[in-house]
């Protein structure tokens, strides 16, 4: 991850264009994350979330929804 990484640019890059790109497009996807990439909580968080719900809650505002 680049040095400034933040949990905004994590949200905007990684989730966003990862459940585009598995939900929308239907490509198939590997998500390999190690633990030296662990630089907010939060990122664990949102992980848990995927392989639990399928989803992150509030990841979109209203009007990024269509």
């Amino acid at each position: 991850m680049p040095k400034g990484y933040n949990f905004v640019s994590w949200r905007e890059d990684m989730v966003k264009k990862i459940f585009l790109s598995c939900g929308v497009e239907a490509n198939p996807l590997v998500f390999l994350f190690s633990d030296s990439q662990i630089i907010n909580e939060a990122f664990l968080e949102d992980i848990n979330n995927i392989l639990n719900n399928g989803e992150i809650p509030n990841l979109y505002k209203a009007e990024d929804i269509v």
